[in-house]
């Protein structure tokens, strides 16, 4: 009888099967926890999820697709257009991080690689012009640069915005404003109450409800007998 690897009876169990075909594959690095910690709009952490795969669909990697589709960025024309460079390197990402990171940060915040960049970001604290928490607005400031892009691609009608950042840092701050009052709220103590059934005060049993339930009926009859008589229509 054949035995199964990777568990102590050697048992075949659908979780060492599924163990055992992934053995040979490492997670990917990561601050994954501080991105799952995440409370507040999900599209924007499932947003984010994707970038640390590499998983948006980007120009460059559509164009692997052998579609007929340009690898360049759509919008500055100058370099195949890849994650970090549609969020991060692109000229206008580039003028809108430039307003939001502080002068002394700026260096490093534009050195990583992808993944790098998003995990050193999300899990920072107290840097940015601003008092709001800066993994707010790197993710929202994320999340905006890729819904503007797909908007100046695929929308006729769009037009740039003067001033993003300030369209940034106001949804931004609606966030954050959203979970200081989550945190400080006063939570009320939890009160059991028990549910079951009384009896009504009067007994009525099923036959008076079918006579009543008849009675009506006999009423609707003739309602509806003296209306079709009086208006000619019998």
């Amino acid at each position: 009888m054949p035995r199964m690897g990777g568990t102590s009876t050697h048992q075949f169990t659908i979780q060492s099967a599924y163990r055992l075909q992934h053995r040979d594959i490492h997670a990917l690095e990561g601050d994954w926890k501080s991105l799952w910690d995440w409370k507040w709009p999900h599209r924007i952490q499932t947003f984010i999820w994707l970038v640390a795969q590499k998983r948006i669909l980007t120009n460059f990697r559509r164009s692997k697709w052998r579609v007929g589709i340009s690898p360049l960025c759509t919008r500055c024309g100058r370099d195949d257009e890849i994650t970090i460079h549609v969020l991060c390197e692109c000229v206008y990402a580039t003028q809108v991080w430039l307003r939001l990171v502080p002068s002394n940060f700026i260096t490093d915040f534009f050195t990583f690689d992808c993944r790098n960049w998003i995990f050193n970001n999300i899990s920072k604290q107290g840097i940015g012009g601003h008092s709001t928490n800066w993994k707010i607005t790197f993710m929202t400031t994320c999340w905006f640069m890729w819904a503007w892009r797909n908007k100046a691609i695929f929308e006729k009608n769009f037009q740039q915005l003067n001033n993003p950042v300030l369209v940034i840092q106001n949804f931004a701050q609606k966030i954050d404003l959203c979970s200081n009052q989550r945190l400080h709220c006063n939570f009320q103590m939890k009160e059991t109450i028990y549910i079951g059934w009384k009896n009504p005060p009067l007994k009525v049993g099923l036959n008076s409800i079918v006579m009543v339930l008849a009675k009506e009926m006999e009423n609707i009859q003739v309602v509806v007998t003296s209306f079709v008589t009086l208006n000619g229509y019998g």
